[in-house]
């Protein structure tokens, strides 16, 4: 498995003309947590009329670094 490091960044506030030029979609999501450490994310994504369903597991190896 890959590792993933997670890192945050902060940035000005973008030019909302600018974005308008790209595609929209609607993103819902909740996180379960489980006992042995794994986090779990379902994500739902939707756009042009079509919903996706996304499940993803994470589990925590340092401060920064998941598999």
């Amino acid at each position: 498995m890959a590792f993933e490091i997670e890192r945050k960044f902060l940035i000005e506030y973008p030019d909302l003309n600018i974005l308008e030029n790209y595609p929209k979609s609607d993103i819902a999501q909740t996180y379960l947590k489980t006992n042995d450490g794994m986090t779990s994310r379902v994500r739902k994504r939707t756009a042009d009329g079509v919903t996706k369903y996304i499940f993803t597991e994470k589990k925590r190896v340092t401060d920064i670094k998941c598999i």
